[in-house]
C-alpha cells in the first residue's frame, strides 16, 4: 500500500507518476476534447477568433470590444433611439446653444470681471444668472444688464432659498449687504 492510514504517502513512496512519462493531454489526447466548434467570424473585420459562449448562451459575434464598438457607431442616433421624438428640441435648449446666447454669457462674465458678484470669489466654474427669469421675460433674455455671475454655490443657494425668484434685485442686495457685514465681522 502507498498510503498509510491518514492518506500520506509511506515514506520511499511518492507516488503513481515517479519515473514514468507523463502523456501530453491537450488538444486532441485529451479525453475531454470536443473538436474546434469554438472558432467564429467577427461580423466586423471577418478575423477568425476562439471564444466560448456567454452563459446566456447567446452566439458571440465580435473578435473584440473595439469591432462591437464599431457595429454599434451611429445606430443609436436620430431617429433610431427609443427616446427620438421627431427632431423636436425645446426652445429653451436650442436657445442655450445657438451663438448669441454663448455671446451673452461670456460678455456678462468680462463685465463682473470673471467673479461672483455675491461673494466676490474669482472662480473656474461660473454661472451667468438671468435677473429677470429665463423663461417668463423672452424679451430681455440677451440683455446685458439682466444677467449677473454667480459661482455654483451662490447660484444654488439663491435657487434653494427663493424659488419664486420675483424679487431677485432684493434678495441680491440681502445677500451682499450680509456678506459685506460678515466681512466686517472678521
Amino acid at each position: 500500500m502507498l498510503r498509510d492510514e491518514k492518506g500520506k504517502f509511506k515514506s520511499g513512496n511518492s507516488g503513481f507518476w515517479l519515473g514514468r512519462k507523463r502523456p501530453k493531454m491537450t488538444g486532441s489526447n485529451n479525453n475531454k476534447w470536443v473538436g474546434v466548434k469554438n472558432n467564429h467570424v467577427c461580423i466586423i473585420c471577418s478575423n477568425q477568433f476562439r471564444r466560448t459562449r456567454p452563459s446566456t448562451g447567446a452566439r458571440v459575434k465580435y473578435c473584440s470590444m473595439n469591432c462591437y464598438g464599431k457595429s454599434k457607431l451611429g445606430k443609436n442616433t436620430g431617429e433610431a433611439n427609443n427616446k427620438w421624438k421627431g427632431g423636436v428640441s425645446s426652445e429653451n435648449s436650442k436657445i442655450r446653444r445657438c451663438k448669441e446666447y454663448k455671446e451673452w454669457r461670456s460678455s456678462v462674465y468680462k463685465r463682473d470681471g470673471w467673479t461672483c458678484q455675491i461673494c466676490k470669489r474669482h472662480l473656474k466654474k461660473l454661472i451667468a444668472h438671468h435677473i429677470k427669469t429665463f423663461n417668463k421675460y423672452p424679451e430681455l433674455r440677451f440683455e446685458l444688464s439682466n444677467g449677473i455671475t454667480l459661482c455654483r454655490v451662490c447660484h444654488c443657494k439663491i435657487h434653494a432659498e427663493n424659488r419664486d425668484m420675483q424679487n431677485f434685485t432684493k434678495i441680491l442686495n440681502d445677500y451682499t449687504l450680509n456678506i459685506s457685514r460678515n466681512a466686517l465681522k472678521i
